[in-house]
């Protein structure tokens, strides 16, 4: 789905207290906030989906030293749905998929790197 749409549809979704409009959300949900960039949500924006929104998250554990740079590059090219990296003291340590399509490719595959590989 268009990351821009995508914004503003679950923006409107919630409660306006909260204050995000799509501009203040598309700001603070994606880790790469270019237009063009690509779904890797924030800690912000995941607490919200989780939360707020209760989207349901597919996880996958993620080995230590699993995740080069140039995989982190590969998600943000390749994945079309909201994913986040969990994070702690720098090492990623599972990724969290909102889209069940490319969870189960991922897990059919086992491990993120064969996944990455394979997936268009």
């Amino acid at each position: 789905m268009e990351k821009l749409k995508l914004t503003t549809h679950l923006a409107g979704l919630l409660p306006p207290d909260l204050g995000y409009t799509t501009e203040v959300a598309f700001a603070e949900w994606w880790y790469n906030p270019k237009k063009t960039g690509g779904m890797r949500l924030t800690h912000v924006a995941y607490t919200l989906f989780i939360d707020n929104l209760c989207m349901k998250g597919y996880e996958m554990d993620l080995q230590p030293g699993e995740l080069s740079l140039k995989m982190l590059v590969d998600l943000d090219r390749k994945l079309q749905e909201p994913y986040y990296i969990d994070v702690t003291g720098k090492i990623p340590k599972k990724i969290v998929f909102f889209g069940s399509k490319e969870a189960m490719i991922a897990k059919l595959y086992g491990n993120i790197k064969l996944f990455l590989k394979n997936y268009a």
